[in-house]
């Protein structure tokens, strides 16, 4: 702003130079001498002459001020001109991404739309059909309602015929209570009057039931006694068959182990007694124990010796024993059951 005043300033300063010049002139004589101008023409020249070199230099000053000026009027324009274009340009960016986000904001409002129409379309046909099937169990209800009336009018006319009846039947039985209590008095005066004979019998009878039902209470119980009897003699018999049992196991292993003794000259793991405390866990390992050494024998040779004899008798007279007085229990048991079904 400054640079643009200062021509206007030197100008200013130069009419003042020209102005005082002016007046040193006008108070100047004239040259003296026959070719000596007039007054009027000799100031104006010498105004002229002076004038004119200045004049030239400010009109071009002025110019050139005025270039520049328009310059960086021009340059100011043309910056603000690309701002506005920047701006535009960015304007027009942001329109083209608010016109694609509408344009996929209508084209998702389409598709809801679609969507809309296609869901109304079914559940107005599906309303249809339920509206279709609500009526005619509308109709149905309607109908069933209407049978429903007349059954329970029926059922009224049916319950009024059945209190008329029965008042009748009232009538009817309080007549033949009445007709009962006179009976029944009748048949009191006449049995003070003589001994009836059938109270006899019906004391016989009361008594021949009480000594029933007593025999039949002992006998139950009899049958009762005999058959826990018979399951203690039956858990007994088990008890001693299992420790028969594993007694000849025992026996068994003995041998299976004295003969690998024999066999190998030196001792093996002492096999333990089977005893009814025993878990699984040490019956199995017991078992495992007597089953290998019998695989060791069998790998060192063809064929076992023959175990005792008198042993085998033995256990075979235990084992009968045992065999029959069992069946004989069992038969007791079953003849007891039997009895008392």
């Amino acid at each position: 702003m400054h640079n643009d005043h200062r021509p206007l300033k030197e100008c200013k300063e130069k009419w003042k130079n020209i102005c005082a010049v002016f007046r040193r002139h006008l108070s100047s004589k004239p040259p003296s001498g026959s070719g000596a101008q007039p007054k009027k023409d000799y100031y104006l020249s010498d105004v002229l002459r002076f004038l004119v070199p200045i004049i030239k230099e400010g009109k071009q000053q002025h110019k050139n001020s005025n270039e520049e000026f328009h310059r960086q009027s021009h340059v100011t324009t043309c910056q603000n001109q690309d701002e506005v274009f920047e701006n535009l340009k960015q304007l027009l960016q942001e329109e083209k991404l608010r016109r694609q986000r509408a344009e996929s904001l209508l084209d998702e409002a389409q598709v809801k739309l679609d969507s809309l129409e296609e869901s109304y379309r079914l559940s107005k046909g599906e309303s249809e059909v339920r509206l279709g099937q609500l009526s005619t169990r509308v109709c149905n209800l309607a109908q069933t309602v209407h049978r429903e009336q007349e059954r329970v009018q029926r059922l009224q006319d049916s319950r009024c015929r059945l209190v008329q009846y029965l008042h009748v039947l009232s009538c009817s039985l309080s007549k033949e209570h009445r007709k009962n209590r006179i009976m029944a008095n009748q048949a009191t005066r006449s049995l003070y009057r003589q001994p009836s004979p059938g109270a006899e019998e019906a004391d016989r009878l009361r008594a021949r039931i009480k000594h029933l039902r007593h025999v039949l209470r002992t006998s139950e119980n009899h049958r009762v006694q005999r058959l826990k009897m018979v399951v203690v003699k039956l858990r007994s018999l088990c008890h001693s068959v299992e420790r028969r049992y594993q007694g000849m196991l025992y026996l068994l292993g003995r041998q299976v182990q004295s003969i690998a003794e024999s066999m190998c000259g030196t001792s093996h793991s002492s096999i333990q007694p089977l005893l009814p405390s025993l878990s699984p866990t040490q019956m199995a390992q017991w078992f495992l124990q007597v089953q290998s050494l019998a695989e060791w024998i069998q790998d060192h040779v063809t064929s076992l010796p023959a175990l005792s004899s008198s042993m085998r008798q033995h256990d075979h007279a235990k084992m009968e024993q045992s065999e029959v007085s069992g069946e004989a229990l069992v038969t007791q048991a079953v003849v007891l059951c039997t009895a008392n079904q």
